[in-house]
C-alpha cells in the first residue's frame, strides 16, 4: 500500500505547461514510495518501542492498562441503536483475537495505530506541498 500519493492526476494531465507528464508522475510516485517507507518505519519503531517498554516495565504496563480502561469508559458512554459501543466492540471477532494477545503485543498494536494516525495526517499535508513543487519543477517556462 502506498501512502501520501502526491497531487492530482487530473491536475497534472490538464497542465499544458508540463510537456513530459510521464516524468512528472514518475517523480511523484518515487516521493510517494519514500513517504510509505518513512511511515512504515515510524510505525514499526513506535510499535516496537511500546512492546519493549510494556514488556520490560511494570509501570509502562500499568499505564497501558489505565489507557485501555479509559478507552473502555469512553466507549461505554456511546450507544448505537440502543446498543452500548463497548459491548459491540467486546463482541467483535477482532477484539477477541487482540484481547488474547499478551500485553506487549496489544501495546504495540495501539502505539502503531496511533503513529499511523498522527504521522499519516502530517504526511498528507507534506504530500500536497511536494506535489506542487514537483509539478512546478516539470513546467516548461
Amino acid at each position: 500500500m502506498q501512502v501520501g500519493r502526491k497531487g492530482s492526476i487530473a491536475h497534472v494531465l490538464t497542465n499544458d505547461k508540463i510537456e513530459d507528464k510521464g516524468a512528472c508522475f514518475k517523480e511523484m510516485a518515487k516521493e510517494s514510495i519514500k513517504d510509505t517507507l518513512v511511515l512504515g518505519s515510524v510505525t514499526a519503531g513506535t510499535a516496537g518501542a511500546a512492546a519493549i517498554a510494556t514488556g520490560c516495565s511494570n509501570k509502562a504496563a500499568g499505564a497501558f492498562n489505565q489507557l485501555k480502561t479509559k478507552a473502555g469508559e469512553i466507549l461505554n458512554k456511546i450507544s448505537i441503536n440502543d446498543k452500548n459501543l463497548k459491548d459491540i466492540v467486546k463482541n467483535s471477532k477482532i477484539y477477541n483475537k487482540i484481547s488474547a494477545l499478551p500485553t506487549p503485543a496489544k501495546a504495540a498494536i495501539a502505539a502503531g495505530a496511533a503513529a499511523i494516525t498522527l504521522v499519516g495526517s502530517l504526511m498528507t499535508v507534506s504530500a500536497q506541498s511536494k506535489a506542487g513543487y514537483i509539478e512546478g519543477k516539470h513546467e516548461v517556462k
